[in-house]
């Protein structure tokens, strides 16, 4: 079964953020303290998944130039 879920963007600080419910992480099996990684997919799509701990090393944190 898939889950859907409608969501606002909030700002934290001066950031901006999505709210992801505990529904959808159960189905990702993402938990708290896990690492993540992020990107584009396509047309307007995020994708995200979690990093086992051997790939964590393999990336480091992008820098924004704002």
């Amino acid at each position: 079964m898939e889950y859907h879920y409608l969501g606002h963007i909030i700002r934290i600080g001066n950031s901006l953020a999505v709210v992801i419910p505990v529904g959808l992480l159960r189905q990702l099996d993402i938990v708290k303290g896990d690492v993540v990684i992020m990107g584009v997919l396509g047309d307007r799509q995020i994708g995200i998944r979690v990093l086992l701990d051997s790939e964590v090393k393999q990336y480091t944190p992008v820098s924004i130039e704002l």
